[in-house]
């Protein structure tokens, strides 16, 4: 199962709408909204084009995709950035 978590704060920190990320992915923005929510699963070819889009690299997408310890690492990784800029911003 894909981590949705951290695949919404990658489209938030792109600055893409998720019409346009489903329009590039070429499904509906319904169909994306039930991916994210965990209610369906990506495809290999879908999560390829959000990659591909977001400009992961093969870590960051292994990581929202496929490897759950990647997974765990890198939202740990994200959390602790967002809290140092969350600092930094005060």
């Amino acid at each position: 199962m894909a981590n949705t978590e951290m695949i919404r704060e990658y489209i938030r920190d792109s600055g893409y709408k998720m019409q346009f990320v489903a329009r590039a992915m070429e499904i509906s923005a319904t169909a994306l909204n039930h991916k994210l929510q965990g209610k369906t699963e990506f495809k290999l070819s879908e999560a390829e084009r959000l990659s591909t889009m977001l400009g992961l690299n093969m870590a960051e997408r292994d990581a929202c995709f496929f490897d759950q310890q990647n997974r765990t690492d890198k939202l740990m990784q994200r959390a602790q950035e967002s809290r140092r800029r969350a600092e930094h911003d005060q």
